[in-house]
Order: C-alpha cells, then structure tokens, then sequence
C-alpha cells in the first residue's frame, strides 16, 4: 500500500510522511500474518508457556480454535527469549516418509559420502569411511550464534530417510527448539512420528543437557487429535491452551497501534469494535489497519464510525467464500420468520462460546418481535446441524448448549449484524 504524493499535497502531508505511516502500520497490524515484535502480553498464558519453555525435557503442545494468537505467542516468545530455534510449518506435502530428512535440511545438515574414519563429536561410536552420514553445512536455526556447538564439523550417522535419531541428535548438538506450526496438517502416521521424536528428546535431555525440544502448534479443540499421544509422552508434555482473547487484550492490541499512528479514537466505538473481534486478535487487527487506512486517506488524524463501517465491509467481502457461503447455505428460505438466521444471530450475540437454549430462544424472540415457544426453534436449531445445512452449528460441551462448529463464524456473524443494526 503505497499513497500518492500528490494525493496528500493539500493536506501538508508529503510521501516520507506517508510511507513512514505505511511503515508503522504494517508493523504493528498484521491480520494476515502472526504477531512478533508486535505481540500483546497476556499474562497468566505468557507465564505459563515461558514456564514449560525452560523446563528440560518437557516438550510444549499449544492448540486451540483459529485466529486466537497460537502460532503468534510462540514466535514472539522465542524472539523475545532470543533461543535458538527452527520453524517448521506443515503442509500437505510433507509426509512420513519425507518429515525427517526436511527437517533436517531445514537445520542445515546435507546427506555427505565420509572421507575417512572418525569418531561422531567425541562419542564411542566410530564412523568409517564410505559411510553415509548428516554433516552440519551451515545452521539455519534463528538465533544460531547463541547456539555453540553448531559448528561446521558436526557430523550424525545416517541410517535412512524416516531417522528420527538423526533429527533428535541434530536437535541436541545444536541446542534449537523444533517449532512445528500447523499441526492440524499432519497425517496420521506422521503425528506417531512426531510424537516419537517428542519423546525421544525428553529421555535424552538428562544426558545431553541440551534444552532442545518440540512446540507443537495446532488447531485443535483436543490435544489428542494433533499428535498421538500415549502414557510416556503424556507426563512430558505441557497443554497450552489458547483460547478467546479478553477484552482488554483485544482494546491493547487496537489502542496502541493508533497511539502509534497518532490518531485519536472515540471510546464508545472502541467499546463497539471490541465486542465484534469475539476476543479474536485477527480481527483486531484487521479493523485497527483498516480504519486506520481510511481514516488517514480521508485526511484525518482521529477515526470515526465511517472507518469502522469500511473495515467491517470489507472483512465481510474479504471472507465471503470462507464465511458468506456457509452462512447462507444454513439459512436459505423463502418465507416465515427466518428462525435459522435469527438462531444464528442469537448464537453469535452471546459473549460465551456455549450457549444455553434458554438464551437462544430469548434472543430468537426479541428478534422476532414475539414469544417464541422453546419447540419452535427446536426444529430449525437441529437443521443447522446437519449435513445439507453445513453443520454450522454443533452441540457444545455443557449439555443442552450449543456452540459454533467454526468459532470464527462468530465475529463473523456479528459484524454482519452491525450492519443490518441489529446490535
């Protein structure tokens, strides 16, 4: 996003200045990408991840819903502890078969023919000449210059391609926490792998005194269904659930940013802008860039509810294939009183994520205009559950609750009913 000199002339703005806006805006707001140097505090979360961080041996899961600042809590602690690590996101093209020889080219090892006998970095174990083996070339981790015994002449036997020793060892010598984002992507086989390995690093840490170890991050509602897990690993793994940001840390993330850009806000909005992100920091960002943007194109220096209403318009395109599309398959009709559209209102406009039917159908009610017996909604509440309905909604945890499949749909929701007024 680069602005026009001449566009900002009759303001007394000048391109340095408009760039320098630019800079500080894409630094501090980042929707499409995780928060590092620009990572809100909260607290008791960031406590009790830099806890398990430095304690040897235990290896770290952070999972929870999308949007809610895993991935970012991860990176921006690692930055901030300036430790030695590597980043390895998923996708699906990584396998069983190929994890363990990406990871470590990732670390900058390479498949080498030994030249002659030697000894593996002072072990017992000799390696002979002719054999294959994982020679150190040039360390990738972040933060390599913290990691002392990555050196040129590291040197690990090669056994095969799915050597999970090899990854271990590698991980030892060079003291580099694994960062192993998007999970979620894994195939079965692979999350045994990875498990594996896991386990392996915390037996091993004892010994080798090294703080290596695995952060595995996910989107998951259960732990169990990023990485297999049984009784030896379970004792060796710290839960980090993430969840819905407050909030306060949302109002933070909005706040500084424009105090940063020098534009004023009005509390009420904010108030109203807070209570749309669902405690979602994407969101946050996105409406803290976007009516920022608008407000200094338009040649303010405080932002008002115009800015607001283009950021939220153009979320709401932004994601229409993701969202728009699953909204309006669950709500199709022609007549009559629009009770799966109004359930879904009902569901989003609740600050808890389950939610009780008493609740939906008061809220269905005052939508409505009218006293809605509890046996009217029971019929449309269950359609959204179904498959021809996209199983929008699901049945939540708390018994006689129910809760959004994709609790992203809920900020989503709302800001849709921010335009039609209804909230």
């Amino acid at each position: 996003m680069l602005y026009n000199e001449n566009l900002f002339n009759f303001r007394g703005v000048s391109l340095m200045e408009c760039r320098e806006f630019n800079k500080i805006l894409n630094e501090h707001f980042t929707p499409s990408a995780p928060a590092i140097n620009n990572y809100m505090n909260r607290k008791d979360l960031d406590k009790r991840f830099l806890t398990a961080l430095y304690e040897k041996g235990l290896q770290i899961i952070v999972y929870g819903p999308t949007g809610v600042g895993k991935s970012s809590l991860v990176w921006s602690m690692l930055e901030k502890e300036k430790l030695t690590y590597l980043r390895f996101p998923f996708d699906t093209m990584i396998n069983e078969n190929n994890f363990c020889q990406k990871v470590m080219h990732e670390l900058g090892f390479e498949k080498i023919m030994q030249q002659k006998d030697t000894k593996e970095n002072g072990d017992e174990a000799e390696i002979a000449a002719g054999a294959s083996i994982w020679k150190l070339i040039d360390f990738k981790g972040r933060f390599k210059a913290h990691s002392k015994n990555a050196k040129e002449n590291t040197v690990i036997p090669y056994y095969n391609e799915a050597d999970i020793d090899a990854v271990s060892k590698a991980l030892q010598l060079t003291n580099c926490i694994l960062f192993l984002d998007d999970v979620e992507k894994a195939n079965d086989a692979l999350r045994k792998i990875i498990a594996h390995l896991g386990k392996k690093l915390s037996d091993s840490s004892v010994i080798s005194g090294s703080n290596a170890k695995i952060i595995y991050v996910g989107i998951s509602q259960e732990v169990n269904k990023l990485i297999e897990i049984d009784s030896s690993l379970r004792d060796r793994l710290s839960d980090q659930l993430v969840l819905a940001a407050k909030d306060e840390e949302i109002k933070n993330i909005l706040t500084t940013g424009w105090d940063k850009l020098k534009l004023r806000w009005n509390s009420n909005e904010l108030k109203n802008i807070v209570s749309l992100c669902c405690g979602y920091p994407r969101y946050a960002h996105w409406i803290g860039k976007l009516s920022a943007k608008n407000a200094f194109e338009n040649g303010r220096n405080n932002i008002i509810r115009v800015d607001f209403d283009e950021a939220i318009k153009y979320i709401i395109e932004y994601y229409r294939d993701a969202y728009q599309t699953k909204f309006d398959k669950a709500t199709g009709h022609k007549t009559g009183l629009h009770l799966r559209e109004n359930i879904l209102y009902a569901i989003a406009s609740s600050d808890d994520i389950e939610v009780r039917i008493d609740y939906i159908l008061k809220k269905c009610s005052e939508l409505v205009g009218a006293n809605l017996a509890q046996s009217q909604i029971s019929g449309p509440l269950g359609e959204l559950k179904k498959e021809r309905r996209g199983m929008i909604v699901e049945d939540g945890r708390v018994n006689g609750s129910h809760r959004f499949k994709d609790l992203m749909l809920k900020p989503y929701i709302r800001m849709l009913m921010n335009q039609k007024n209804l909230i």
